[in-house]
């Protein structure tokens, strides 16, 4: 991570502002760094964390008698927004689309990983927030580490560090240059900050791999409608 801290970045963005403390305060200036710092993140999934889970079993009924299955779908837990790789009983699983594990996998929401038989070996997220093992873990409680991005830490104090590669801050000065006075309205103010956005645009587009997310085709089959924001991509009944 950079060496680069809060002040450094202010002082660069009041620069880009004639140093006009007065008509954009320090808090505002901060808030939209921090801002920033969340865009930038989720568009190129630098800010990341490692979590432990366990693989289960469902229980498909409680009532008379208690019937188990191996667990299709998991859910990411706190702080990881969504899962970028993960590792099974210490061995790195290989990450695909969920249209590719069903174009190689006719059988993938069915098949099941049992005690000399195929290892679990592939995975796939759905959504944002949930993903699949495949095959799925027949035996349960086996360790799965999830790394996933994750919420960028509020950024307070002057010393505290931007917590984004060095490529990434001159980013942030942009976004947050442009921001800021085009929020003063007026062709003036728009003008003035036209360059800056241009060139935020330009460095998002060479990182937009993450922004091109789309909704896989069996989305529909597996749970019976297919999202269209990820606002949407929650999975009912997923248990």
């Amino acid at each position: 991570m950079p060496s680069v801290t809060l002040g450094q970045v202010l002082t660069e963005v009041y620069s880009r502002l004639d140093n006009n403390t007065a008509l954009y305060p320090r808090q505002d200036v901060v808030d939209e760094v921090n801002d920033a710092i969340q865009v930038i993140n989720l568009l190129t999934g630098a800010i990341q964390t490692r979590v432990q889970m366990f693989t289960g079993v469902v229980n498909r009924d409680p009532s008379n008698p208690p019937l188990t299955a191996p667990q299709l779908i998991y859910q990411v837990t706190d702080p990881i927004i969504f899962p970028v790789s993960m590792q099974y009983e210490g061995r790195e699983l290989s990450g695909m689309s969920l249209d590719e594990l069903a174009s190689q996998y006719r059988s993938w929401a069915i098949d099941v990983s049992l005690p000399g038989g195929r290892p679990v070996k592939d995975w796939a997220p759905i959504g944002l927030d949930k993903f699949v093992i495949h095959p799925m873990d027949g035996r349960g409680g086996r360790s799965l580490i999830v790394t996933g991005v994750c919420e960028p830490t509020e950024l307070v104090n002057d010393a505290d560090l931007v917590p984004l590669p060095n490529d990434d801050v001159s980013t942030i000065e942009d976004l947050v240059g442009s921001v800021l006075p085009m929020r003063e309205g007026g062709h003036i103010f728009a003008a003035a900050v036209a360059e800056l956005y241009t060139s935020f645009t330009v460095k998002m587009k060479s990182k937009a791999a993450w922004a091109n997310m789309k909704w896989p085709q069996y989305y529909e089959k597996l749970i019976g409608w297919k999202p269209y924001t990820p606002r949407e991509a929650k999975i009912p009944n997923a248990s």
